[in-house]
C-alpha cells in the first residue's frame, strides 16, 4: 500500500511540473534553466523516496524469509538433537562383583566408595571400559566389566526385598574388610605378588551414618598395642597387635579420623606366628589371641586409630582405639645430613675429601638390612622403622644417602648399576671427574639365623 500511494504522489508532482512549465514560456532563459534544475531535483528526490520504500519492502520481505529459514534451522537442530539423544540407550544393570565407584572414568580419579554385588544401577552412558551410572543419586563411573544388563525379572526380585539390606551402598566406612583386597584390586588388575607390599588408603571421610556417629560399643573384647620397639615416624610402617575375641578379622577395619594414613596389605614379619600362613594378604592377619594390622601414618602429629566391628551389616560399632605419636621423618633426616656434614667435614677440605669422609662415616655407622643365610630378606618387628632410626640400609638406600650428601655439597651425582647381584652405588662428579662412592655396609653385619618371636 505504501508503494502504490507514492506512485500517485509522483504523478501529481509531474502534472504540477508540466503545468508550471506551460505557464512560464514567456520568462527568461535563466529562470527557465533554474526551473529545469529544480524539476530535476524534485524528480530525483521522489525517485529516491520510491526506491527507499521499495528497498524497505524488500528488506521486510527478506527479513520474513530469514526468520522462516531461522525457524526451519532451529527445528532441524532440535530434530537432530532429539535423534542424537535417542541413540543413547539408558538401561538398568546389575553389579556382578564388588566394584569401586569413582568420580571419573579412570583409576586415577577419586574413589567415592564401593558398591556390592547384586545392586541395580542405571547406566546413563557407555564409555569403553567404563560406564557412567546413576548411583546413590549421583552420576559416577564404574568399570564396564562389573556390570551386566539386568532383566525385568531380576529387577522385580530385588525390588521386592528389603531396600536397606539390598542397597549395597558403601561409602568407604561401611564396607567390611572382607572385601578390602577385592576393592583394592577390582579396577587396577593387581597381581597377588608375595614380594610386593601394597598401600591401601583407608582414610574415611565424615558423613551421615558413619561408625563415628554410632554410640554403641562392640560386644567383643579389645586391647591394642604397638609392636615397634623404636619411635614412630611419618611414612613408616606401624605394626599394631589387636587382642580380641572377635571371630572374623575380615569384619573389622581401622581408621585414623581426619588424618592421612594407609593400611599396608601383605606385610609379613618373621618374628610373628601367623595362624594362616597361606593367606597373608588382608588388613587383619590372624595370630594367637587376636590380629595384627600394619598402618602407615603419612604426616607427623598425634594419631588416633579407631577399630570398628563391621560384623553386623549396615550397623558398624566401635571396638576401641589407640593413640600413636608420630615424629616428622623428613625433619629427622634433614637433621641427620646436617649433623654428619658438620661433624666429619671442615671448610678447608676439598669436595673429594668431604665426600670420602662422609662415605667412611656411613659405612662405619650403618648395618646392612637383616637377611637369612640364603640371602632371603627377613623382616622383624623389633627392627621396623626408617633407616634414620634403625641405621640399617640396603645398597639402594646407601646410594640415595650419598647422592643427597653430594647434592647438599653442590655436586652432581647419579645412581650406577654395578653389573652384578642388582648392586648399585653413587657416582659423584667432582671437578669434571667421576668418582665411585659405595657406602653400602658389609653384608656380614646383616646376616641373622635366629630371632625371638614377639607373638
Amino acid at each position: 500500500m505504501k508503494i502504490k500511494g507514492n506512485y500517485t504522489i509522483l504523478l501529481m508532482i509531474l502534472f504540477l511540473m508540466i503545468f508550471m512549465v506551460g505557464c512560464s514560456k514567456t520568462t527568461g532563459n535563466i529562470v527557465g534553466d533554474n526551473k529545469s534544475e529544480s524539476e530535476t531535483d524534485i524528480v530525483e528526490d521522489v525517485s529516491e523516496m520510491v526506491n527507499s520504500e521499495t528497498n524497505t519492502a524488500k528488506l521486510q520481505e527478506s527479513a520474513q524469509v530469514s526468520e522462516q529459514t531461522s525457524e526451519t534451522d532451529v527445528a532441524d537442530e532440535e530434530k537432530e538433537s532429539v535423534e542424537y539423544v535417542e541413540e543413547i540407550t539408558i538401561y538398568q544393570a546389575i553389579v556382578n562383583h564388588t566394584a569401586n565407584v569413582r568420580a571419573g572414568a579412570s583409576v586415577d580419579d577419586e574413589r567415592l566408595g564401593t558398591v556390592k554385588k547384586g545392586v541395580i544401577v542405571t547406566v546413563l552412558e557407555e564409555l569403553g571400559d567404563w560406564c557412567l551410572v546413576l548411583w546413590n543419586e549421583q552420576e559416577v563411573y564404574i568399570m564396564s566389566q562389573y556390570l551386566d544388563e539386568a532383566t525385568q525379572e531380576i529387577i522385580n526380585e530385588i525390588a521386592s526385598q528389603n531396600t536397606e539390606e539390598q542397597s549395597g551402598v558403601v561409602s568407604e566406612n561401611k564396607e567390611a574388610v572382607s572385601e578390602t583386597v577385592e576393592v583394592a584390586q577390582n579396577d587396577t588388575n593387581l597381581t597377588n605378588n608375595e614380594s610386593e607390599v601394597l598401600d591401601f588408603d583407608f582414610t574415611i571421610p565424615d558423613e551421615e551414618g558413619t561408625a563415628a556417629e554410632t554410640p554403641e560399643v562392640s560386644p567383643y573384647t579389645f586391647e591394642a598395642r604397638v609392636l615397634n620397639s623404636g619411635p614412630i615416624y611419618s611414612k613408616s610402617r606401624v605394626v599394631i597387635y589387636v587382642k580380641t575375641d572377635h571371630p572374623d578379622g575380615n569384619k573389622m577395619y581401622v581408621t585414623a579420623g581426619d588424618k592421612s594414613s594407609h593400611v599396608v596389605l601383605g606385610m609379613y614379619y618373621n618374628d610373628i606366628n601367623y595362624v594362616d600362613m597361606d593367606n597373608i594378604y588382608t588388613s587383619f592377619e590372624k595370630v594367637n589371641g587376636g590380629y595384627v594390622c600394619v598402618v602407615s601414618p603419612q604426616n607427623s602429629g598425634n594419631y588416633t586409630y579407631t577399630f570398628t566391628d563391621a560384623s553386623v551389616p549396615q550397623h558398624s560399632v566401635v571396638m576401641g582405639s589407640i593413640d600413636i605419636m608420630v615424629n616428622d621423618r623428613a625433619a629427622e633426616e634433614d637433621a641427620f645430613y646436617q649433623n654428619v656434614i658438620n661433624s666429619v667435614t671442615t671448610p678447608e677440605m676439598t669436595d673429594k675429601q668431604k665426600m670420602d669422609a662422609i662415605c667412611e662415616y656411613v659405612r662405619n655407622n650403618f648395618k646392612y638390612k637383616q637377611s637369612g643365610p640364603g640371602g632371603t630378606i627377613i623382616f622383624l618387628t623389633s627392627l621396623e622403622g626408617p633407616w634414620v632410626d634403625t641405621r640399617r640400609i640396603h645398597c639402594d638406600e646407601a646410594t640415595g644417602i650419598m647422592m643427597e650428601f653430594a647434592k647438599r655439597l653442590g655436586l652432581q651425582s647419579e645412581c650406577t648399576y654395578a653389573g652384578y647381584a642388582q648392586h648399585v652405588y653413587a657416582t659423584v662428579t667432582i671437578d669434571g671427574v667421576p668418582y665411585i662412592y659405595d657406602a653400602s655396609p658389609h653384608g656380614e653385619t646383616g646376616i641373622v639365623s635366629s630371632w625371638d618371636y614377639v607373638l
